[in-house]
């Protein structure tokens, strides 16, 4: 499971709760804290696909007192998790393909959010890598 740290703060100014994390770009806003927990999954996200989009490096969540963990999505968490081994390799997606044996569609696909990929073709792209996939449960947040 990947989290990341946000920074959920309320602006009185424009009335609204604001969420930021370290070592992302851009942030986001809502009318409620718990809306702000919400959007904060989307905003880290979009941020993340820009990275993997410019081929910069996704970066490790730091670890921050006080601030707010937010779980990536299982599906979500093992792209960038995948990514991150890539990058952390030197390769990119034509490296990996070559490395699959598969075509770069592929790949791309493993690496696109909002394509629907199989947890066994990420565990098999890891292990490209000499990584392996874990999955994990979680307490539901009250």
């Amino acid at each position: 499971m990947i989290a990341y740290p946000v920074a959920i703060t309320f602006d009185a100014a424009a009335g609204v709760f604001v969420v930021l994390a370290p070592g992302l770009p851009g942030g986001t806003q809502a009318d409620t804290q718990a809306q702000a927990r919400l959007h904060a999954v989307d905003y880290l996200l979009t941020a993340m696909e820009g990275c993997i989009a410019a081929g910069e490096p996704i970066p490790e969540p730091p670890e921050v007192a006080g601030m707010t963990l937010i779980p990536l999505p299982a599906l979500e968490g093992a792209k960038v998790a995948l990514y991150r081994a890539m990058t952390a390799k030197g390769m990119d997606a034509s490296d990996l393909a070559d490395a699959l044996g598969r075509p770069l569609g592929h790949v791309r696909k493993l690496l696109d959010f909002d394509q629907r990929s199989s947890f066994a073709d990420l565990d098999r792209a890891l292990a490209a890598l000499g990584k392996r996939l874990v999955v994990d449960s979680l307490d539901a947040a009250d």
